[in-house]
């Protein structure tokens, strides 16, 4: 999946206010759970393209995508919330955008959802449990 968007870095991991707020259009690539930016698809297209500022990709595993409707000031905003606590802002050109990148970001993130082990297979092999010394706390009474 590859279309152009325009994004605001809101919030960066640890839920603190991003230093460059501003917004940027940026060519957007979505390869399994890694969504990639580029400065525009000339730039995404060549032999060992850098992405844009040479930011590392988001990796959507687990992340949230929702309308961002309490966002009044543009049209066609959506917000990605990642699992480090980053969130970020895209504005698409319509609706219809904007609806298909949400369902995308979210299968994206099913996507690369691992399959959690049984419980079963949490549990030690032997079922021999060591027998340890019982502990006295320090304000007990000897009898």
């Amino acid at each position: 999946m590859e279309s152009v968007l325009v994004r605001k870095h809101d919030l960066t991991s640890g839920g603190k206010r991003a230093s460059a707020r501003s917004w940027d259009k940026l060519f957007c690539i979505l390869k399994g759970t890694q969504l990639t930016f580029f400065k525009d698809q000339k730039h995404a297209k060549q032999e060992g393209a850098t992405t844009y500022h040479g930011e590392p990709p988001l990796d959507l595993h687990g992340a949230v995508a929702e309308v961002a409707t309490d966002y009044t000031k543009k049209k066609h905003v959506f917000r990605v919330k990642l699992l480090d606590g980053s969130i970020y802002l895209f504005q698409a050109k319509d609706e219809s955008e904007m609806d298909f990148w949400i369902r995308t970001v979210k299968s994206a993130r099913d996507a690369g959802t691992p399959v959690s082990p049984s419980r079963a297979q949490t549990l030690p092999i032997s079922g021999e449990k060591k027998e340890e010394p019982k502990k006295r706390s320090f304000f007990t009474l000897k009898k």
